[in-house]
């Protein structure tokens, strides 16, 4: 609640999975790839079960070192993928509020460390089911953010460090970072001289490459460009 007492810091260590996103890259793609997955071992121990690497396009990655609990199996493996032409979207007799494709080949690309407690409620709620390729509860995030654009955001309760990045439409692709009120799951996030924008679990992975980096805000997300807050309790 509002007046509650906050007991976490972002210095805690707890069991959760890594995430390193790097959006705006300029460069060689093939030595960028290999940059973020170098950069990405620096947090491996956060995710034994599984590391894997999104390429959205030459200058957006999303690196994920997942340590499986909701649901182990490969199917809810980090990134997940919404593609523009999906055939499950056309099938869903809902229409969704966020905006809508110019680009055939676009997709939602997002990742997520921590849990989002009403994962269920808000499937069934929002009749998500039929698009659902996992159990996973860190589905949601893409799901929501497909019907309901960034508004999302508010929607989920958990504790929670996402970053994702929506090329559906042309021109540049949209990025959304968001974490929880509480700062529980850690993030940080930081500027590359070249004018890219980078996120982490840890800032280990941005004192590199980053000319700026700090930690991301509880409470607020990052949408457009800016950070904005987006938990503002009644």
């Amino acid at each position: 609640g509002e007046n509650s007492t906050h007991f976490f810091s972002s210095t805690q260590d707890f069991n959760m999975c890594g995430i390193l996103a790097a959006c705006k890259l300029t460069g060689c793609p093939i030595k960028n790839r290999k940059r973020l997955l170098t950069l990405s071992k620096r947090i491996r121990h956060r995710g034994p079960d599984w590391n894997s690497i999104a390429i959205v396009d030459d200058a957006h990655y999303l690196c994920h070192e997942r340590l499986a609990i909701v649901a182990p199996e490969e199917s809810a493996d980090q990134p997940f993928y919404l593609k523009a032409n999906d055939p499950r979207l056309a099938a869903e007799p809902m229409t969704p509020t966020s905006s809508k494709s110019d680009n055939a080949e676009g997709q939602i690309v997002w990742m997520v460390n921590g849990e989002i407690y009403n994962h269920a409620k808000l499937k069934s709620q929002f009749y998500f089911h039929k698009l659902l390729s996992s159990a996973s509860d860190s589905e949601i995030v893409g799901l929501l953010y497909w019907q309901f654009g960034e508004r999302m955001v508010p929607m989920l309760d958990g504790m929670f460090a996402f970053v994702l990045i929506d090329s559906r439409s042309k021109g540049e692709p949209n990025i959304v970072a968001a974490r929880d009120h509480m700062g529980i799951c850690p993030l940080y996030w930081g500027h590359g001289a070249d004018g890219s924008v980078w996120f982490a679990s840890e800032m280990k992975c941005l004192i590199d490459d980053c000319v700026t980096y700090q930690e991301f805000p509880p409470g607020y997300a990052f949408l457009n460009g800016e950070l904005v807050r987006w938990y503002n309790p009644i």
